[in-house]
This record gives structure tokens, sequence and C-alpha cells, in this order.
């Protein structure tokens, strides 16, 4: 009887030290669990924040070479339009540009792999999102880890995207937000080689077209969402097209208007730069010769029938008031400057003149920009080259002209590729 009690006190310390260590198991095993739920919490929380840096950099990106200060506000709303861990990730933008801030505007050095923040031709933005003390959300609760001590975790992520360097642009048209600032009508056709054009207007009808009209470039890009416009479409049938792209930057803006020179009168064939106080007119069947450098006209220029501007020599033709009216019949021979500040820059039209142009391409020795920043141009041509390259406002062509812009790499347009770095 004594050895049957001995026996079942035994076993029953037995089933106690079994019991004690089931419970123990269990606990260490719900105390694993939990941590491994913690930390999957944090690692899923470190995914939403790199997702939320990543496109606040990128957004920024798009703009921090047309307007570093609207860079900071894309980049701020896209990231801000993110949570992690159900807050908001990131605090205010950062108007002194602090490098420590949320949003940095800066240069970023490839070759180094470092960034540099600077508002001086910024090419990068860095955008940090956190969940911390200093964030919206405060720091990163934690559920399981509390008891041991750990009842939060700071957890921060940065991104940085650039943007590529430069696209060249052989007809940019600059008007924002007018319809059909590029029109094409009748038979009339655009051709570009070795460059893209840009149409910077953002209406949803930014090119006009009707008839048998063509654009014919390596690269199309519309800042408008105009769908009318089809890759492979008999108006563009080959190459890439970007509809609601940034619109391209005047690469010229802010060209120094040129000095006057001497006053000049038109007296023979053969005209001095200068300042032309009553325009230019080059009458019917007439040949104009300039000598080279820079001739600052008032009045306008006109080139009458069968009649030929021959500027072949190095000159650029500033056009301060009136219109530049190059008739049908008419030609104009002109090259440009080949240094100085306005090397290769054929026309060049006040910002202050808003007289429209109309140019011929018959000419069969053109070269050069033809920058008219805020005129409409009508180009009439029959296949020549009108230019190396075309800036204007508005830009139209009608009847059966074609012309042809060469473009040959000057002035070109801050790139739109945007892509991450860091």
């Amino acid at each position: 009887m004594e050895c049957k009690q001995q026996w079942r006190s035994r076993r029953l310390r037995r089933s106690g030290m079994v019991t004690l260590w089931v419970c123990m198991t269990l606990l260490l095993m719900l105390a694993f669990v939990g941590f491994a739920a913690d930390a999957g919490w944090v690692y899923l929380v470190d995914h939403q924040l790199q997702n939320a840096a990543d496109a606040g950099a990128l957004a920024g990106a798009q703009q921090v070479k047309i307007d570093p200060t609207l860079a900071v506000v894309q980049a701020t709303l896209v990231a801000q339009a993110n949570k992690a861990g159900g807050a908001l990730v990131k605090r205010a933008a950062n108007p002194a540009n602090d490098p420590g801030g949320d949003v940095v505007i800066g240069v970023y050095d490839r070759g180094s792999s470092t960034f540099t923040a600077t508002l001086n031709s910024p090419n990068a933005v860095k955008v940090v999102c956190r969940r911390t003390s200093s964030s919206p959300g405060g720091t990163l609760p934690l559920h399981f880890a509390a008891p041991a001590g750990f009842s939060s975790s700071n957890v921060t992520c940065y991104a940085i995207a650039m943007v590529g360097g430069t696209i060249g642009a052989g007809v940019i048209v600059l008007d924002p937000s007018s319809n059909q600032s590029l029109r094409l009508v009748g038979n009339a056709k655009i051709a570009v080689t070795n460059g893209a054009v840009y149409v910077d207007s953002s209406s949803s009808s930014a090119i006009g077209f009707n008839g048998n009209t063509q654009i014919t470039a390596p690269s199309l890009y519309i800042t408008g969402d105009d769908t009318a416009v089809i890759a492979g479409s008999s108006l563009y049938p080959s190459g890439s097209l970007t509809l609601q792209s940034p619109p391209a930057p005047d690469p010229l803006a802010g060209l120094a208007t040129p000095p006057k020179g001497t006053t000049q009168t038109i007296s023979g064939s053969t005209l001095n730069p200068g300042y032309y106080p009553s325009g230019i007119d080059v009458p019917a069947n007439k040949t104009y010769t300039l000598n080279a450098g820079i001739y600052y006209i008032d009045g306008g220029l006109t080139v009458g029938k069968n009649s030929v501007l021959n500027a072949t020599a190095g000159v650029m033709l500033y056009i301060a008031s009136g219109s530049v009216a190059i008739s049908g019949t008419g030609a104009v021979d002109i090259k440009p400057p080949t240094s100085g500040t306005y090397q290769g820059i054929s026309f060049f039209q006040a910002y202050s003149n808003t007289s429209a142009a109309s140019i011929t391409g018959n000419g069969s020795d053109n070269s050069g920009t033809f920058y008219f920043p805020m005129a409409p141009v009508s180009p009439v041509g029959n296949g020549g080259n009108l230019a190396n390259q075309v800036i204007a406002y508005d830009l139209s062509l009608t009847g059966n002209g074609k012309i042809n812009v060469d473009y040959n790499g000057v002035f070109p347009v801050q790139g739109h590729a945007v892509y991450l770095v860091k």
C-alpha cells in the first residue's frame, strides 16, 4: 500500500513537471510568434515607407530642372498621399532646402554616387519618409514586444531620383494652353531629323490637323492628353509618342536683347549690320546680300516675290517690332553667327513682339535656330530646309508645303526621363 502511494506521488510530480514545461514552451513559442509578427509588421511598414519615398522622389524629379519650387510641391504631395502603418509618413516640405529635411533639392553625381543639396542647377530630388517621433504618425507601435520593453520602433526610408540629361528638340511650340497651338491643314508636312517635336499646350486638342497632314520626327511630346494623336497613324506614322509630357522649358528664355549698333540706311543691294529703324524690305525680283553681324530691325522684314535675302555670311536678324513676311516665292538663305552670345541663332523676335511671322522654306542654305518666343509662325515651303531648330509660341502650316528641320544639337531641352538612383 505504501509503495502504491509513493508511485502515485511520483507520477503526480512528473505530470506537474510536464505541464510546467509545456506551459513554458507554449509561452516561448507565443513570444517567438509575437516577435515574428512585430518583425513582419516593421518589414511591411518599411516597404510602405520606401514606396512613398520612391513615388515622391520620382514626382519631384519630373519638375526639378524646370521649376525646383514646383518640384518640392510635387514631391511633397505625392509622398503625403501615401500611408505607412495607417499613418502619414512625412512632415511638411522644407523651404530652406535643409539637407536634413524631408524633401531636398540637389545634384546627384553618378560617378561618385553622391547627392549634394543645392538649388544651383539641380538634377535630383531626395525624399525621406518616416515613422518616427518627428513624423505626423509618430513612431510605429509594436504589439507583442511591449512586455519585453519594446513598445515602438523608428522606421525611416529615403529615395533619390534624378532626371536624365538633355533631349534634342528640333521644334518647340511654347504656347502653354491653346487649342491647336500646332496646326496642320491640307497637305502640310513637318519633317524633323535628329530631334524631337515638343508641343507644350495642356489642351486635349493641342495639335489640330485636317487633310493629308503628317509629322515625321523620332519623338513627339505633347503636354496635353491629346488622344486624337496616335502613334502609327497617318499623322504620326513612326517614332515614339508621349502624351501628358511635362512641358519643354524654353532653352533660350532670358536671352539678352542685342545692342542696336550703328543706325543704317538701305542703299544698294549690300547691307551692313546695325540698327534699321524703318525695317528691311526686299522688293520683288531683287537680291539683298547681308554682311556678317547682328541686324536690329524695327518695322519688320519683308521679302517680296521672287526676291532673295542672302544672309549666309553669319547673320542674326533681331525683329524688335513689326512682322516677318517672306513671300511664298521669296527666299531667305541664312546662316547664323558662329561665335558670341548669339552663336547658332538666325532669327530672334523680341519677347514683346507678338506679330505673326510668315517664313518660306524655299531657301536652300538655311541653318540656325529660328526663335519666335511670343509670336505665331506660319512656315510655307516646298521641302527646302527651313532651319536647324524652330522655337515658336504657335506654329501653323497650311496648303501643300513641306518644311524640313534638320536639328543639329543646339539648345536642347532638359530631359524628362527620371529614374531612381538610391
